[in-house]
């Protein structure tokens, strides 16, 4: 499987696949909480995964 990229532009997420075609996918990150941790925090989830 080749590399996928995902962007968020203009509060739209897009996927990139390997053969370059794209598609607006669902953001399910919860902003809220993400504003609401440290740094450190988020390294931490970051690296856990």
């Amino acid at each position: 499987m080749g590399i996928i990229t995902v962007a968020r532009v203009r509060g739209v997420v897009r996927q990139t696949l390997p053969d370059g075609t794209t598609c607006e996918i669902e953001d399910k990150t919860d902003w809220a909480r993400l504003e609401a941790m440290t740094d450190e925090e988020i390294e931490a989830v970051v690296f856990d995964e």
